[in-house]
């Protein structure tokens, strides 16, 4: 009597990890954040550096470079605030949901929001030098102080609102936690737009301004146009990043529950 050959079995296939991907994936996307993490440290490693050389330099030379250093000071804070996020986000899906989802994402979006006011006050030097150029008696600052006070205003008390919002009626509701992080990376990304597109205004009009002077001026135009069309691409690449995360669940973030990649 033959014995019937056993039947082959299927291999099993993975167990789905939080937001339906799978654990494999999970394990390789994790590294991810480390990754973005070491890149803050790096660039806080460099801004300290810079800031080092203008402080040396503004003691050797009348050049006071004020809004250099204050520039990479908030770098610097800036760096040093959101790297520790992205070495947190990995163990975020063990932890008790509650006050520590709503705590990070306060805390992700709140120091994206000074990294944002960096930028915002270098663009500021651009107008204000550009105005200089135009007219020496121009103070972007004095003419138009109303102005920047309304916009600064107005910026502290959305990112103030929006903070409220995250821990009284959020609640520990993972779903609302998950609205107002959507909601804010929207308003980061649009801002992000926003500079972009400043900064390639002002780039282009520092150079027609500083082309026409001619001699060394003209060389330092060249350069101007070069740094704004930069800061324009990677401002206009970090708001698609931005958009793009909140069509996808990430692999650290247990289905969409967390912060969003920005």
């Amino acid at each position: 009597m033959s014995v019937p050959a056993p039947v082959p079995q299927p291999a099993p296939t993975p167990a789905p990890g939080p937001g339906g991907v799978e654990k494999e994936s999970c394990e390789g996307g994790v590294w991810a954040p480390f990754t973005i993490g070491g890149m803050e440290v790096l660039l806080c490693l460099l801004a300290i550096v810079q800031l080092l050389r203008f402080m040396l330099q503004s003691r050797k030379t009348p050049l006071r470079l004020t809004a250099k250093k204050v520039f990479h000071l908030i770098i610097v804070i800036v760096t040093l605030v959101r790297a520790p996020i992205f070495f947190i986000l990995p163990s975020l899906s063990q932890m008790e949901k509650g006050i520590v989802v709503e705590v990070v994402v306060a805390w992700n979006h709140l120091s994206e929001m000074v990294l944002i006011s960096g930028y915002f006050f270098l663009l500021l030097f651009w107008a204000d030098f550009y105005y200089h150029l135009v007219n020496e008696e121009a103070d972007l600052f004095v003419r138009r102080r109303f102005a920047l006070l309304g916009v600064c205003v107005a910026f502290v008390g959305i990112n103030v609102t929006f903070t409220i919002v995250t821990f009284a009626w959020c609640a520990g509701d993972k779903h609302r936690v998950l609205w107002v992080d959507d909601v804010w990376t929207m308003f980061s990304a649009t801002v992000f737009v926003l500079i972009a597109a400043m900064f390639f205004i002002y780039g282009i009009r520092l150079f027609r301004c500083m082309n026409r002077m001619g001699g060394r001026k003209a060389s330092q135009a060249r350069m101007i146009v070069i740094v704004g069309t930069v800061c324009t691409i990677c401002f206009l690449y970090r708001a698609g990043v931005m958009l793009y995360s909140l069509t996808i669940d990430l692999p650290w973030n247990g289905g969409g529950e967390t912060a969003r990649f920005n």
